[in-house]
Order: C-alpha cells, then structure tokens, then sequence
C-alpha cells in the first residue's frame, strides 16, 4: 500500500499546472471553438456565470453546456492535456443522444454536484424529478443511463416507456449490462496482502453500486476498507488505518481528482451499514 501511494503523490507531483486563465477568457476561448466546429449554432454565456454556455438553434436549441470541469482540469494538467480535453469536449458537446434501446441501459455512479446539476436542469423544463436515481453514499448516487459510442445520457421516464420497461426492470437490466463489462469485486483475501487498482475505459466507478457485494467483502475483511472513486476510469481498495498515513493518502486523491478530466469524488470512503461513507 505505501508503495501504491508513494507511486500516486510522484505521479501528481509530475504534472505542472497551466498558467491560469481567467473564467471568462477560459469561456471565451471554447465558445469561438465550439463555433468553428457548430456553424449552425449561436454560443453565448451571461457575464456573471461565464462557465456555463447557451446553445440557440442548429437543432440543438436550449441545450445548456457547462464548462466548470474542463475548466478545473485545465488549470491542474500540463498544456496537452487540456488541449486534448478541450478538443474531446468540443467533439461530444452536440453529438447526437443515446438512443432508448434496452440494451444501452447502464448504471452509472456519480457524485453529488453532478446529481445536482441533473435536478437543476430538470426543474428547468418543469419535470423534475426527471431521471431516476437512488443514494448510495453521502454523496454519491447510482442513475439509471444509457449509452453510445460518444455519449452517456440519462434515462428519463419517456425513455422507458418508449422501450416499454417498468423502471423496477430497467434498473435490473442496466445492473446486469453494466457489471459484465467492467471488473468484479476484489477478492478479500487478495485485500489482505496489498491494495487494488481498477483501471478502464468506462464506467469503472460503476463498482460502488454493487453495494450487496461490497457488504461481503466489508464482512470480510472489517472496518478498515477503504476505496476511492477519482474517475469512471479509476477504482482504488485498500486497507488502511487511521493516522497519517491515511492522511497523506487522502490529499493525493484529492490531487488527482483534480487532475481528472471528469472526476467522480475526490473524497476516501469507508463503507459502513450499506452506505459509502466519506472518510477523509
């Protein structure tokens, strides 16, 4: 495990940050990118909330893109990095949705800021609560999705009636989807002799929704499991104590969430009666 945080704070001292842009440089700078590549679209923003985008027509009408991550990102990762988070935000920003297909159902887990960003734009086309979502940590959620190539969207009501699934079915089918293609559970033993690391393309946070499974291992192993959920690429287990060691730990998580294009938490769990507790 020291090792395994030894080699996190390295790797997190390797990257220099960019000169800071301001907010309002930062919007500017992707309003005109998203207008090379959008003709068809009109890119404005309010002075006071620079970091968030209207879209008026090019089929896309009333669509509303927020640009708070890609901005943190840029500002904690060396200048490639962000020029390749700009271009891949700028490719995704209006590609077309997901379609409502049973077989693109998945679950998905993400933090509270992202869930309440959700609620917000719900309330805002007056059908809030829009989507279907269930707690599974202080803050942390599991929302019923679907999924495409290029995008991962949120299954509203209308998406399962079109596909004619009761939403009891839907979360069972996007569970069953979702965790054959991402790794399984540690094994406590294997726990016990060092930590482990789960890295993929997608949906990898999705592991912390298999709450049942991690109450197995809970039994397992005790009080002292620990997880971290910086990405949907990136799961870290581990058994740790209290003391400073935890502590060190801690703030390189907290580093690398920063350092992620989308992070899901930048917080340490323990997981305790069923629920994901924010440790550090």
């Amino acid at each position: 495990m020291k090792r395994a945080i030894c080699a996190l704070i390295l790797l997190l001292a390797s990257r220099p940050a960019l000169a800071e842009k301001s907010p309002a440089q930062f919007a500017g700078e992707m309003i005109a990118r998203l207008k090379a590549a959008h003709p068809e679209s009109v890119f404005a923003n309010d002075g006071a909330v620079p970091l968030q985008v209207a879209v008026k027509g090019g089929g896309h009408d009333g669509a509303q893109l927020m640009l708070y991550r890609l901005y943190d990102f840029c500002r904690n990762v060396p200048a490639e990095n962000c020029e390749a988070g700009k271009d891949n935000f700028v490719a995704k920003a209006l590609a077309p949705l997901p379609e409502a297909r049973r077989e693109n159902l998945r679950g998905i887990v993400r933090g509270a800021d992202y869930y309440d960003a959700a609620q917000q734009q719900g309330s805002k086309e007056k059908r809030q609560p829009w989507f279907f979502a269930r707690k599974i940590g202080d803050d942390l959620y599991e929302i019923l999705a679907l999924d495409s190539p290029t995008q991962i969207a949120l299954a509203n009501a209308a998406d399962l009636k079109r596909m004619r699934i009761k939403p009891e079915a839907a979360w069972a089918l996007a569970r069953t989807q979702t965790l054959s293609a991402i790794p399984a559970l540690p094994d406590p033993a294997s726990l016990l002799a060092s930590a482990a690391m789960f890295e993929g393309e997608e949906y990898v946070g999705s592991m912390l929704a298999d709450t049942q499974g991690w109450q197995a291992v809970r039994d397992a192993i005790g009080p002292d499991l620990f997880v971290t959920v910086t990405s949907d690429q990136f799961v870290m287990v581990s058994l740790m104590g209290e003391g400073p060691g935890l502590d060190r730990f801690a703030e390189a998580v907290a580093a690398d969430c920063r350092s992620a294009e989308r992070c899901i938490s930048p917080h340490v769990y323990r997981f305790e009666q069923g629920m994901w507790v924010i440790e550090k």
